[in-house]
């Protein structure tokens, strides 16, 4: 950075906006540098020849400053570029830009990784362009074209050409700076020797081994969570819940935010919810895109993480007062569950809670949740997979009956199953006794729902 500092008038940065501003067009646009003049120099040219002021990050900021600078640039009509020094190498989010310049080259690699993951995070679908300026036949323009030679030589056949350059930053970063600093430093003025050369490819070998292995027990962790049972409800059905029972407020649907002009963007409408905290919160799962508010921020996923949906759960799960069983009338809006073969049907809804006993005591094993119809004169039958999300939809739009008289036909036997079924959920099996594992039953609905022919 200090050398380019050096040269003369504004000739550095016009070329650098040439060949690497330019061709990026209308996108966002990081530019990291080291020294605080570097920073400052590449700033005021900027200001000057787009009349616009960029975004800047520099040491002696408050938090609040910072955030300010960060918060403009992700707005869509706000500046272009940010240029950052060294203080927004970690702990910023950038991912609003897909494009990065190192206008120096950091001499510990692992400066350059978290430089990169201020606009790139691990399973991104987005190419992250990463460009770095070097001074010609300088002896850390040596040890660049060392290492990417020697990585591209390895990855020739294992990775596609569009991913080299985040790979690369990646790999880098696991090289022991303390080693790679070691060859940089020694013989300043002359060339590297042959085993100066060695060490930097055999460094960037075992760099690539370390990510190697890394991303195979991710991707093999990924596909294991991956083959997850996801669960019945959907977004959709978040979003009901949270309109109906914790008075949220649907929003203006938001797209998933893009990179403009790239062949892997892609726009997609979600619901945001506000709710009595009054922030918006996105209701889906964009995967590894992001999803931006108004305000040209990130908004923060849905979750029960959020106290105020775990409390509206707690309300409806467990009231403060008593109730009894349900009388409904089933909705024709809903698709039955294909168990249902008369107009006269029950449900029992249980939670079953599996704890193991460990050194601490006992813990939390599983939950699951068991559903049943019962019709007169049959055995309760086990609902699951598309019959069980069929009626709990059902059931959360059903209609309240007023005259209920037909109802208690089924009275005993909801009384007699109850038992039979609360005692069957509750006994483990003899494998499960053997183990010390033990079940606790909760009741969380009763109900009598008639079918209208």
């Amino acid at each position: 950075g200090i050398e380019i500092l050096q040269t003369s008038g504004d000739e550095k940065w016009q070329i650098i906006k040439n060949l690497l501003l330019d061709p990026a067009g209308k996108e966002k646009v990081v530019l990291f540098a080291q020294p605080i003049e570097t920073v400052i120099a590449i700033c005021q040219f900027l200001e000057k020849t787009t009349d616009r002021k960029p975004a800047l990050i520099v040491g002696g900021q408050t938090d609040t400053e910072r955030q300010q600078q960060v918060d403009a640039f992700w707005r869509p009509n706000g500046p272009q570029y940010l240029i950052s020094s060294r203080a927004g190498g970690e702990g910023i989010n950038l991912q609003i830009a897909r494009r990065l310049i190192h206008i120096d080259v950091p001499w510990n690699p692992m400066d350059m990784e978290q430089r990169v993951g201020r606009v790139h995070r691990f399973g991104s679908t987005e190419t992250i362009l990463v460009d770095t300026v070097i001074v010609k036949e300088s002896r850390e323009a040596d040890a660049y074209k060392i290492a990417r030679e020697k990585l591209k030589l390895i990855t020739s056949t294992m990775v596609e050409p569009e991913r080299f350059e985040a790979i690369f930053s990646r790999v880098m970063s696991l090289l022991p700076p303390e080693d790679l600093q070691n060859v940089l430093i020694q013989g300043m003025q002359s060339p590297f020797s042959n085993e100066d050369q060695q060490k930097i490819a055999n460094m960037v070998q075992q760099g690539f081994k370390n990510w190697n292995d890394f991303h195979t027990r991710y991707g093999a962790h990924q596909h294991h969570i991956q083959q997850l049972d996801p669960g019945l409800a959907t977004w959709n059905d978040v979003r009901n819940f949270l309109e109906t029972h914790a008075k949220a407020q649907v929003e203006t649907l938001f797209n998933v935010a893009k990179v403009a002009d790239t062949a892997t963007s892609r726009a997609q409408d979600y619901s945001v919810l506000t709710l009595d905290d009054k922030k918006p919160y996105l209701c889906g799962d964009p995967g590894s895109q992001f999803v931006t508010g108004q305000d040209g921020k990130p908004l923060p996923k849905l979750g029960l993480n959020l106290n105020v949906i775990a409390k509206s759960l707690q309300q409806q799960a467990f009231p403060d007062f008593p109730t009894g069983a349900a009388c409904l009338r089933w909705n024709h809006n809903f698709a039955l569950p294909a168990e249902v073969s008369t107009n006269l049907f029950a449900s029992l809804v249980y939670l079953r809670q599996t704890i193991k006993p460990d050194q601490s005591g006992w813990a939390e094993h599983s939950n699951n949740i068991y559903s049943y119809i019962i019709e007169p004169g049959k055995k309760p039958q086990l609902l699951d997979g598309v019959s069980k999300g069929q009626l709990f939809r059902g059931l959360f739009e059903a209609i309240v009956r007023i005259k209920v008289d037909d109802s208690n036909l089924l009275f005993p036997e909801i009384i007699a199953t109850e038992k039979q079924l609360f005692a069957e959920l509750r006994r483990p099996n003899s494998e499960e006794q053997k183990n010390g594992i033990r079940h606790a039953i909760t009741p969380l609905f009763a109900g009598i729902i008639t079918v209208k022919s």
